[in-house]
């Protein structure tokens, strides 16, 4: 989907859509095994796009995949 697409998606309390999810950057160090996996969102607002890393147990439990408008105060 292109950007118009995705911003037509953003109604209501709904004021953010995700355009990519990937794999949260460790550096060159692996996730330790105690920490929770973390995934890399990049995501489109009415006032332009930002980038988060959530913990994937966040992501599931909104149900978010590319192309989902959601609320972006539910990520904090």
């Amino acid at each position: 989907m292109d950007q118009e697409q995705l911003l037509f998606k953003l109604r209501g309390d709904l004021d953010a859509v995700v355009m990519q999810i990937g794999e949260a950057d460790y550096g060159c160090e692996e996730r330790p095994e105690e920490e929770e996996r973390r995934v890399f969102l990049r995501i489109l607002t009415r006032r332009g796009q930002v980038c988060r890393e959530v913990p994937e147990p966040l992501l599931e439990r909104l149900g978010l995949e590319e192309g989902t408008a959601f609320r972006l105060k539910d990520l904090s």
